[in-house]
Formats: C-alpha cells, sequence, structure tokens
C-alpha cells in the first residue's frame, strides 16, 4: 500500500518572505480582535466559521462602511484586514483550505497579498477583495449585487467543488472486507 504524506496547509516558500512571517505571526490575535471588538456579535454566535457567521460578519461592515471610500479610507485598513482574515479563516476551516502569500495577482506595491486555496477548489480566494467587495456590492458604484451576495456565493461554489472533491476521494480509496485490515501489510 502506498502511504501518502499528509496535506502541508501551509506553502513553503511563502515563509521566506518576512512580511508574511510577520502577518502570519498576528493572525490569531486578529482574529481574537475582529471576534470580540469589531464583530462581537458574530464572535457570539455558537459557530462563527460557517455562512450564518459570514453573513452576519459582512452585514455589520455594511453598516459601519456606507461606502467604498470608507472601505478604502486608511484610517479602517486594521478592521478591513480583520474582516478579511475572518472570511478567509472561515474557507480554512470548512473546506480544507490554507492561507498562502500570491504575489503574482497582487498590486505591485504589495509586499504581502494572502490568499486562500481550498480543497477541490482550484482558483485562489482573496479573502480581502471579497470582503471589500460584499461591503459594496449593489451600492452606487459598486459591483452589481449578486442574488445571494457575493461572498454567499462564493461559499455555496467552494463546498459543491470541496464535496464532489472529497467524495471522489473517499470512492477512489479501497475499502476492507469485513474483519480485514486495511494499510498494515500482513494483517
Amino acid at each position: 500500500m502506498t502511504v501518502l504524506p499528509e496535506r502541508d496547509n501551509t506553502v513553503a516558500h511563502d515563509y521566506d518572505n518576512p512580511g508574511y512571517r510577520v502577518w502570519c505571526a498576528g493572525h490569531a490575535a486578529a482574529l481574537d480582535e475582529f471576534l470580540t471588538v469589531d464583530a462581537a456579535a458574530v464572535g457570539a454566535l455558537p459557530d462563527p466559521w460557517t455562512l450564518t457567521g459570514l453573513r452576519a460578519a459582512i452585514a455589520l461592515a455594511r453598516n459601519r462602511f456606507p461606502d467604498r471610500a470608507a472601505v478604502l479610507a486608511e484610517e479602517n485598513r486594521m478592521v478591513i484586514d480583520r474582516l478579511g482574515r475572518f472570511v478567509g479563516e472561515v474557507f480554512v476551516r470548512r473546506f480544507d483550505g490554507c492561507w498562502c502569500n500570491v504575489l503574482d495577482t497582487a498590486p505591485a506595491e504589495a509586499e504581502v497579498w494572502p490568499m486562500i486555496r481550498c480543497g477541490g477548489y482550484l482558483a485562489g480566494i482573496s479573502p480581502h477583495c471579497e470582503a471589500e467587495l460584499a461591503i459594496v456590492e449593489g451600492r452606487p458604484d459598486g459591483p452589481a449585487a449578486t442574488r445571494r451576495g457575493i461572498v454567499a456565493e462564493l461559499y455555496a461554489s467552494v463546498a459543491a467543488k470541496h464535496s464532489a472533491s472529497t467524495t471522489a476521494d473517499r470512492l477512489s480509496k479501497p475499502t476492507a472486507a469485513a474483519g480485514e485490515h486495511v494499510g498494515v501489510p500482513g494483517t
């Protein structure tokens, strides 16, 4: 039997970037601040790492930031960063995701561009961009509103791809007949 290596939840070369290492080092504290200060109602949910939590976080942000200028204002960048981290972390926790630093899709001046890769979903997800778009979706000078909302549509798409991927993965693994042991030679 071939033993596959455990799935790595990091992308090793990303840690060569000192800015990304700093960003990662502050991740847990930023999420804690988001759930206790910025969006305490989301943090009070029985499980904030769900579509319900995403919708609640976006609704709070839409109330707090009335337009694109407020989303992009320098004084709001840290709150928007924490919201983006939360959005990304929901995808990481729900869909076998991992954070990575993808500079080839970043603005020219960016040294850090955190993105998510999820199991079964081929495209990278930029949670900070998704969060910013969701806040201004359907508002003047914002993107057109989608039926369920940009983040909810993305969640549904990733969930479908992830489910198909994990189902296919389970079906491709051999199963043991009753009483047989799998994976240990000679048993």
